[in-house]
């Protein structure tokens, strides 16, 4: 019961308990771990979506490619790899649109 010389802050300490009881209720939700971290690649797709249109004054850049990645692709994807690696990016219509959609379609290199 809150009397009628109190003021609003002792009302909501009455109802929802004291400064303590907030402390414990939050050291117990942090060890109950809510807010759990989960890594980039749980969140990203599979694979890339499939664009419709490729306009070639879009910016082809360089992914994640790992070494296993450049033992599976051929001459000219390795070639397109080596050039975005660098100079960092590079406008598609300068190249071989085929080589650049079967790297997009392998997640190796992204669109912007």
């Amino acid at each position: 019961v809150v009397s009628t010389q109190s003021t609003g802050s002792s009302g909501i300490n009455a109802e929802y308990g004291g400064r303590n009881q907030y402390i414990d209720m939050m050291n117990q939700s942090r060890n109950r771990r809510f807010f759990r971290r989960r890594p980039a690649s749980v969140l990203l797709p599979v694979k890339p979506v499939n664009l419709p249109i490729i306009e070639p004054y879009w910016t082809l850049h360089i992914g994640l490619v790992t070494e296993e990645d450049i033992r599976a692709c051929n001459g000219s994807e390795k070639s397109v790899i080596d050039m975005l690696i660098d100079t960092g990016g590079c406008k598609l219509g300068i190249l071989d649109r085929n080589t650049c959609l079967s790297l997009y379609g392998r997640g190796l290199v992204y669109l912007c």
